[in-house]
């Protein structure tokens, strides 16, 4: 499995990336429903990035952005657990983001939903939630590239296989998990995800 994350993608950047930009977990850096995540000892400034991700559903390599949708067939609600500080430092050095993006647990992993021909994922409304209190609600037209256009570009050069993952981007975030916070995601009204932290 492979786990692809895209990096500002939300219509709001200053300065947008003429193309998506991605990173990769690995499957260790999973966490599933119901299991909590333990703030890492390398920092104590990890802040939450909800994002929205599909899960490919077919052999695919240099799609066409109109066939992208052929490509999944369930959607759900993840979460990048981001160092910033140390984010940025590496960057300023040039160094691989794997360091501070791929460690162990560092993406908790929602329920999926399967999207049927009668569904439109473009009127999904996607919640994230801190301690009952909504931080973000965002819809699919808000991201600067769609899951289309990223399921294109993704394949261009990776072949993407069934069962990979992509996190397909979502609200950027400045606050910093504390210990017994309860993290919520929601797609509309089905909660999707809840994590507590510890």
């Amino acid at each position: 499995m492979k786990i692809f994350c895209i990096q500002n993608n939300l219509e709001y950047f200053k300065i947008p990336p003429k193309k998506p930009i991605f990173f990769l977990k690995p499957e260790s850096s999973l966490i599933r429903s119901r299991q909590p995540f333990f703030i890492p000892e390398f920092s104590s400034n990890i802040v939450p990035v909800p994002h929205v991700v599909i899960k490919v559903s077919r052999l695919g390599k240099a799609i066409q952005p109109k066939f992208g949708h052929l490509y999944y067939s369930e959607i759900t609600m993840g979460i990048d657990m981001e160092a910033p500080e140390i984010l940025t430092e590496t960057i300023k050095k040039g160094h691989p983001w794997e360091v501070v993006k791929s460690y162990d647990a560092s993406a908790p992993l929602g329920k999926f939903i399967t999207i049927t021909d009668n569904i439109s994922i473009e009127n999904f409304c996607f919640r994230f939630c801190i301690n009952n209190i909504e931080i973000n609600k965002f819809f699919l037209k808000n991201l600067r590239f769609s899951i289309n256009e990223i399921v294109s570009h993704v394949s261009e050069n990776i072949m993407l296989k069934m069962g990979d993952l992509i996190f397909a981007g979502g609200p950027p975030q400045s606050k910093s998990l504390v210990i017994n916070d309860i993290l919520d995601c929601f797609i509309d009204d089905e909660k999707v995800l809840t994590l507590k932290i510890k």
